[in-house]
């Protein structure tokens, strides 16, 4: 199954200052088009939804480093070629 590429719109909260031992993200993505045909196979509440919750550590140097991340992975039946 290959992957496929949903658009999303992505929200970010930031917590303290980069550079700061506690520094961190929380990042929340959100379908760009709930009715797309990216999602079919999904329910109202999963499309309307987030398809990934993810919180992230800032490091001084670096990228920020993932702490939990939630996402929504391998959902429906992907027909191709017509279903063959």
């Amino acid at each position: 199954m290959e992957p496929h590429t949903v658009p999303t719109i992505v929200c970010e909260q930031r917590w303290g200052k980069e550079g700061d031992p506690g520094a961190s993200v929380s990042e929340f993505r959100y379908a760009a088009e709930p009715w797309g045909p990216e999602l079919d196979g999904l329910s109202s509440a999963h499309r309307f939804g987030e398809l990934l919750h993810g919180m992230y550590r800032l490091q001084p140097q670096g990228p920020p480093k993932p702490e939990r991340v939630i996402r929504l992975e391998d959902w429906g039946v992907w027909w191709r070629d017509g279903g063959y």
